[in-house]
């Protein structure tokens, strides 16, 4: 890009240069003349250069901005998308609790169906509901049981206890105690939280990994 000038300003400076030495100046003035010359000259066109680029960039950035639509910056409202978002994560999880009481009412049926009266069956499974909602039980009638031992109302604790995913184990012995008050007269809370893993393999229920399965 620089070349076609340099060879001006080398043309322009020979020619001053044999013009001063035509005048009878000496060969050291002409030559000092002749590079004076080419760098002036280079100056002028780096300064003539550096203008127009910023003249054509100014002009650019006008046009550019005359051209663009103004974009006028509008609050997005992002609480429809939540609300939404809320209401089918609130809907999947009321499917997955009634799930999991369902199951767990069907397996208290299954257990207890063989054992208890009909009336006592409807309280009891009416007590799992409360104790999977961590309702507070009031107005208990006792559930009168027979052949089933400690041992499976345990073991049936247990196994509730551990499908509705409970941290604190006193809260099921308070619920065993408080429906099975007859069959659980004489023990104590802390007796049968400590005794409900009792010989899983023994007796009529059983201590289940899962009792979906």
């Amino acid at each position: 890009m620089y070349l076609p000038i340099m060879v001006v300003c080398i043309l322009l400076g020979a020619l001053v240069r044999l013009s001063f030495i035509s005048k009878g100046a000496d060969s050291f003035t002409a030559n000092i003349f002749f590079m004076a010359v080419i760098f002036t000259g280079l100056v002028v066109y780096a300064g003539l250069n550096l203008l127009l680029h910023t003249v054509y960039d100014v002009i650019k950035r006008i046009i550019l901005r005359r051209r663009l639509p103004v974009l006028v910056n509008e609050p997005i409202s992002f609480s429809p998308v939540i609300s939404d978002l809320q209401e089918e994560l609130k809907a999947k999880k009321e499917i997955i609790i009634n799930d999991r009481l369902n199951v767990a009412l069907k397996y208290t049926q299954e257990q207890f169906a063989l054992y208890t009266s009909e009336p006592d069956l409807k309280s009891l499974c009416e007590y799992v509901t409360a104790y999977s909602k961590n309702e507070k039980i009031e107005n208990v009638k006792a559930v009168v049981v027979h052949t089933l031992s400690k041992t499976d109302l345990y073991h049936f604790g247990w196994n509730i206890w551990k499908h509705f995913d409970r941290r604190n184990q006193i809260e099921v012995a308070r619920f065993l105690k408080s429906i099975f008050k007859i069959s659980l007269k004489d023990v104590e809370e802390d007796s049968i939280k400590s005794h409900l893993r009792d010989d899983e393999k023994k007796g009529i229920i059983k201590i289940e990994k899962n009792i979906t399965a």
